[in-house]
């Protein structure tokens, strides 16, 4: 007989020995096994391997004062092996842990954040479900549950989760700041106002809710309202860079580039990676492509003549109707740019000249307005990667760490 075959000949015979019930002993065998890694179990020597067996019988025949010792002992373990980065060790520990005591929160709460920092969202989902569903009562499961379905973008769950909050903590700021950020997430702006109002009565000295209420007017275009609230955000967290950014785009909003690049110094002056990102995004967002001129010597049309020249000067063809021509010209413009998008026909339009340089076209008559075309055009910039940030918020989706 193999040791593996001892091992589980010994094991079987001390349970049934020891515990009447043999069907809870097949179950719990069943989940022992599961916790167990299969290198260890058969590295493991038989005289190792019978010890292993009497002391998951002492578990399993032990009273719950004992089940709450060696729950105690596995997340002591888990905690250690989390510690060192063995995440498929901490994770059997703070199974068993779970197992032996059904509403350790500690152990459902570190086995949910093994799985997200693994990866393994769906894993940390039922984890935390199960969490919810062993303490229906307690405020860190349905927090956990909630912004977690935040993070997968599963608005509709996370509303009722945190509402279910709200019944067993009527006063939770943080409950009313996510459902704020929910409501935004999902163009429920003027509802979002009201939650994040609510944060702000309930938590006057926290600077989460005044931010949050500057997003939801940003995003509703009432931006000196929502000047107001970042400043007030900014005045009691002063490293808050998320603040400062939005706070940037609100002066967008207004047009107030001046006071938009205020913001960017101030982010560069906080000097972190957080802060520096943020810079770049306003910096991308201010500084707009222009056309700077054209370069006449590298192209077919002839520029230098100006405002007023004959068409039949550009080409004798052109003094007969129906006839075309066809030129080219070469922009200059003030930033480096995307060759496959200055190429792109969609990215251009043609207009009238409405004065300026060019003057009025036509000398202002509109004769034929659905015949007539201008013969300035004006580049359509291509924005960066993602696109341009818009002027409400580049940051408006929740995140559960501000409280």
């Amino acid at each position: 007989m193999s040791k593996t075959h001892c091992f589980l000949t010994t094991f079987w015979l001390n349970l049934f020995n020891r515990n009447t019930d043999k069907g809870k002993c097949k179950e719990k065998i069943r989940f022992f096994a599961q916790c167990l890694s299969e290198q260890a179990f058969f590295a493991m020597d038989i005289s190792r391997l019978t010890a292993a067996a009497d002391t998951l019988t002492s578990i399993l025949t032990s009273g719950e004062e004992q089940k709450e010792k060696l729950a105690q002992g596995a997340l002591v373990r888990g905690l250690s092996c989390l510690q060192e980065k063995k995440y498929d060790r901490a994770i059997r520990e703070f199974k068993l842990a779970v197992y032996l005591k059904p509403t350790f929160e500690e152990a459902f709460e570190y086995l949910g954040k093994i799985y997200q920092i693994n990866g393994q969202e769906k894993e940390a989902l039922e984890t935390f479900k199960r969490w919810v569903s062993s303490s229906p009562l307690s405020e860190k499961a349905i927090t956990a549950l909630g912004n977690i379905y935040i993070g997968n973008q599963q608005y509709k769950e996370a509303e009722i989760q945190f509402k279910r909050l709200l019944q067993i903590n009527p006063s939770s700021a943080y409950a009313y700041n996510s459902l704020g950020h929910i409501y935004l997430n999902t163009d429920r702006c003027l509802e979002a106002e009201g939650q994040f109002k609510k944060v702000i009565q309930l938590a006057p000295g926290d600077a989460n809710g005044y931010y949050g209420l500057g997003l939801t007017l940003n995003k509703l275009k009432r931006y000196e309202e929502a000047i107001e609230q970042f400043e007030k955000a900014i005045g009691l967290k002063k490293k808050f860079e998320f603040a400062y950014s939005d706070l940037a785009y609100a002066y967008l909003g207004l047009g107030n580039k001046e006071k938009a690049r205020e913001q960017i110094e101030t982010l560069n002056d906080l000097n972190t990676s957080l802060a520096k990102s943020l810079a770049l995004e306003l910096e991308l967002a201010l500084y707009t492509p222009k056309i700077l001129g054209v370069k006449p010597l590298d192209g077919s049309f002839p520029s230098v003549l100006g405002p007023g020249t004959p068409l039949t000067v550009l080409n004798p063809d052109l003094s007969e109707a129906n006839q075309s021509k066809i030129f080219s010209i070469t922009f200059q413009f003030n930033q480096a740019m995307d060759v496959q998008s200055v190429q792109n026909p969609l990215n251009w339009m043609i207009f009238k000249a409405q004065g300026g340089p060019a003057g009025f076209y036509n000398n202002g008559i509109t004769l034929n307005p659905q015949k007539e075309v201008g013969p300035h055009a004006y580049a359509v910039p291509q924005p960066p990667k993602g696109g341009f940030p818009p002027p409400y918020s580049l940051h408006g989706n929740l995140r559960p760490g501000l409280f």
